[in-house]
This record gives structure tokens, C-alpha cells and sequence, in this order.
């Protein structure tokens, strides 16, 4: 007989906050504190912050002579995002299995370490910085929307080794660490 299971749990918190003066400035602030069940409990809740800001020129009054356009306007923004998908489901966890040990001519069941724990692995941590313009006119006929950003991408991710049973003491962690980034 054998069987298997799979469980695991994201919680999180998310606040914001805007303000907007005579639709002119836009200011956004959000925050987000995830916890998952993938991670040690020391390593499981982290925080997540991003901002952004708006100007809309074409509310301005240096613009109203252009009665052609109908919005300009300029942003920017920078924020985190976490991500814990990459991760099985307790990887800060040996796994065990049973396997049969012939001891005197007979088979015994015993249990052997399957994998390798990490303790100190970390949410894959996501960080945009994105500026833009938007631009319409003629009653929304003709617009535009022009984004630049750039990502960075830093994360802890451990390759499972799975030891062999002639290895049973060893207790190294093998991690791989990595950082991306993606520009337009």
C-alpha cells in the first residue's frame, strides 16, 4: 500500500493608500505581507512595498490652450512582488521513505532520508521600476501608452538532492543562487 499527500497555505495582508489632487498629482502607495507554509517559520513572512506616482499635464493650465488633447499624462512606479512557486512544498524538510533492510535473511522495514533540507532558503523577491507616458486626443480617437521598465529578479532556490543510501550522514545544502534582469 502506498499513498501521498499535499498540502500547503499563502496568507497575506494587503493595504494601500491613494491621493489624488485636482486629478493633477496621483500618488499610490501599496504594502503586502505574504506568508507561505513552503518556507522555514523563520524565513516564511515577508514584505512586499510599492509606490507610484502620477502627473497629468493636460489638467495643468499652461495646457488648456491644447483643446486637441485630451490626456497626457507622465508616471512613475517601483514595487516588489514575492513569489514562492518555485518551491515545493516543504523543501525546509527532510523527506523519509520506507525501504526493506535484509538483517539476518529477513526483511526489515526501515526508513531512509530521501532529500536534503534547506533551512535558510527565502521568498524569490521580484523588483519592477517602470516609468510612462499616456497620451490621447481627438476624443480618444488616436492615444498612446508607453512603458520602460526594468526587473530584477533575486531569489534563494534549492535543487532537490536526493542522497543515496550510502550517504545517510551527509548534511550538506545544496542551493543555487541567482539574480535576472529584464530591461525594454
Amino acid at each position: 500500500m502506498s499513498g501521498s499527500t499535499r498540502r500547503w497555505v499563502l496568507q497575506s495582508y494587503f493595504g494601500r493608500l491613494n491621493y489624488d489632487f485636482k486629478g493633477r498629482y496621483l500618488v499610490e502607495g501599496n504594502i503586502r505581507y505574504d506568508g507561505t507554509s513552503k518556507l522555514a517559520p523563520e524565513k516564511r513572512w515577508s514584505i512586499f512595498p510599492s509606490v507610484s506616482a502620477g502627473w497629468r499635464l493636460s489638467e495643468e493650465g499652461f495646457m488648456q490652450s491644447a483643446t486637441w488633447l485630451d490626456n497626457l499624462k507622465l508616471r512613475l512606479s517601483a514595487g516588489q512582488l514575492g513569489n514562492q512557486n518555485a518551491l515545493a512544498e516543504y523543501p525546509y524538510q527532510e523527506t523519509l521513505s520506507y525501504v526493506n533492510i535484509p538483517v539476518q535473511g529477513n526483511l526489515e522495514t526501515g526508513v531512509k532520508s530521501e532529500s536534503i533540507a534547506n533551512r535558510d532558503l527565502i521568498w524569490e523577491t521580484v523588483t519592477d521600476y517602470t516609468h510612462g507616458v499616456d497620451f490621447s486626443m481627438m476624443q480618444g480617437l488616436l492615444g498612446l501608452n508607453l512603458d520602460v521598465y526594468r526587473r530584477t529578479t533575486k531569489a534563494d532556490t534549492l535543487w532537490r538532492k536526493y542522497r543515496p543510501a550510502w550517504a545517510k550522514t551527509l548534511r550538506r545544502t545544496i542551493t543555487r543562487r541567482w539574480k535576472t534582469r529584464e530591461s525594454n
